[in-house]
């Protein structure tokens, strides 16, 4: 009898001792598998934006509605947007719920390319649907790109690639400088009772907080609509398109060197101007193999794949010869879907 009453002792205290650890395990598959549900839903977003953004002369409300309407399928849950069943409003209540987001710090928009350096190379007088010039608004252009080879940067060439001018501030090609990239962080909210604020907290104790740009230390515990801050976890994604319509430059477009020391504030338009006149060529030369355009060893924390010094695509390229942008998304090679 003693035995067994002792043995039913040890068997209590084993139990009391798992049964945290295995509960915990539980809660933390279901949270990260609620984090990786997001990324998807978030990449597809980000998709979604940098479409919207190549339509619509990559102007950030272009951007932040194809923003909106790529986190539709996310959102449908929420209230403001179940119960709407045109898309278009649909669309305009959750963009509204992206500004709110944006304002409370836990979702940031960055367009990382082109840069303020694409359009001095490359940027033309922007022309209305009437094909009249429009004072004060510089885009970079769009048709014609295969004779790209015809245009000449403005400030000169600083040598070319596979027959194409480079300009000298931006170290692009015309094809180069018509790429729209954007970055996307968005803070997901961790909430899995327990395990979501162990892990917040951890993130942001271990990892360190992110780039002021990209959300900072704010966004661990960013507020949700009532004010009430919300442990989050932030993913970022980012997305590269072909310009289909003529990039137009804002107050927001960012300089190659805010990108190498960290970027202008996202959620705010920069206070400074932004051009480099007379910056120094950088690759000088004419050759027109690829490995001579590859980009310098950055400053220290550069990244090719994230943002860094040359995230903006300039002369980084693969062993073929044609632009690397992170990995981000394959181009498919100009003419392919020529007609025979």
């Amino acid at each position: 009898m003693n035995a067994r009453r002792a043995q039913r002792g040890a068997s209590a205290i084993e139990f009391a001792i798992a049964a945290p650890i295995v509960l915990m395990l539980g809660l933390g598959a279901l949270q990260w598998a609620l984090v990786f549900h997001a990324r998807q839903a978030i990449e597809h977003a980000a998709v979604e934006a940098a479409r919207s953004g190549s339509m619509g002369h990559a102007l950030p409300d272009a951007i932040e509605t194809g923003l909106a309407r790529g986190l539709l399928p996310y959102w449908s849950t929420l209230p403001e947007i179940r119960a709407l069943s045109d898309r278009q409003l649909a669309t305009a209540a959750a963009r509204v719920r992206l500004q709110q987001a944006r304002a409370a710090g836990w979702v940031v928009i960055r367009r990382v390319a082109p840069t303020r350096e694409s359009f001095a190379d490359w940027a033309e007088p922007a022309l209305d649907d009437w094909g009249r010039p429009v004072r004060g608004l510089l885009e970079i252009p769009n048709d014609n790109l295969h004779y790209a080879e015809q245009r000449v940067p403005a400030g000169g060439a600083s040598g070319a690639h596979l027959g194409l001018p480079v300009g000298r501030q931006s170290g692009q090609t015309l094809l180069d400088a018509n790429l729209l990239k954007i970055e996307i962080v968005y803070g997901v909210p961790m909430t899995v009772p327990l395990i979501g604020r162990i892990a917040a907290l951890a993130g942001r104790a271990l990892g360190g907080c992110l780039a002021p740009e990209r959300g900072g230390c704010a966004i661990f515990q960013a507020p949700d609509p009532s004010g009430r801050a919300v442990p989050r976890w932030p993913v970022s994604t980012s997305a590269t398109i072909r310009m289909q319509s003529p990039a137009r430059q804002t107050a927001g477009t960012p300089t190659r060197a805010s990108l190498a020391t960290g970027g202008i504030a996202a959620n705010t338009p920069p206070t400074a101007p932004a051009s480099a006149p007379g910056a120094a060529p950088v690759n000088p030369g004419t050759s027109s193999d690829p490995s001579a355009f590859r980009p310098p060893p950055g400053p220290p924390g550069a990244s090719y794949g994230g943002v860094g010094a040359y995230s903006d695509g300039s002369l980084v390229r693969a062993a073929d010869g044609w632009l690397s942008l992170g990995g981000d998304r394959v181009f498919s090679v100009p003419g392919a879907c020529v007609a025979n």
